[in-house]
């Protein structure tokens, strides 16, 4: 089965990631990016890994709404929501045999990355 772990961050009112929750946790930046590193060599190594990636800025973000009319422009806003909510900071696209395979990989991407995993399979067919 394919399972999408995400990591959630908060948003800093200029709309950049709010890491304060996660740098309490840590020495160093370095050290966050060598756990997650490991993290992800683990996975390479079991065959586990899909795709991985931190997302940019929630700055860089737009939210997209297709008109009703066709033709018509889509309504687009630029930057973070602006409801305040976490946004996502970065994923795991992994392959595990079920799930309680996939809850110990985000298990570990949570120790890796010093803060809460959501765990969510992809559907098939």
């Amino acid at each position: 089965m394919r399972v999408l772990l995400t990591v959630q961050h908060g948003v800093t009112p200029e709309g950049d990631y709010d890491l304060s929750p996660v740098m309490a946790r840590v020495e160093s930046m370095s050290d966050l990016v060598e756990s997650v590193g490991a993290f992800n060599a683990e996975l390479q190594e079991a065959g586990a890994w899909v795709d991985a990636g931190g997302l940019t800025s929630p700055r860089e973000a737009a939210r997209i709404e297709a008109s009703p009319t066709p033709g018509q422009a889509p309504h687009v806003v630029d930057g973070a929501s602006a409801l305040g909510l976490p946004v996502m900071g970065g994923y795991w696209l992994i392959e595990a045999a079920d799930r309680q395979e996939a809850v110990s990989w985000a298990e570990r991407a949570s120790r890796a990355c010093r803060q809460p995993v959501i765990m969510r399979p992809l559907q098939e067919g």
